[in-house]
């Protein structure tokens, strides 16, 4: 069972000394719209139109999709990889 967490995600500014190779961040934006995309479809195929709402809502910002327009993202250090 899927469980939502009550975070919001908002597009921010890249900060350009992050040091990550902007493939990385492409990729790790696109994994997100992919990932919230899947959820959103689940959501819909189980007849759970809020929670599928709820996904929505924490990819688009005022109405528009941060993939259409010149939303930017802020990417921490990934201390994973240290």
């Amino acid at each position: 069972m899927m469980r939502l967490l009550s975070t919001t995600l908002i597009p921010f500014l890249l900060l350009p000394d992050m040091n990550y190779d902007i493939n990385e961040k492409e990729t790790s934006i696109d994994n997100m719209g992919d990932s919230l995309l899947i959820a959103i479809e689940e959501c819909v195929n189980r007849g759970n139109k809020g929670d599928a709402d709820s996904i929505m809502s924490e990819w688009i910002v005022d109405g528009r999709d941060p993939i259409d327009g010149s939303y930017e993202f802020i990417f921490i250090p990934n201390f994973t990889l240290q």
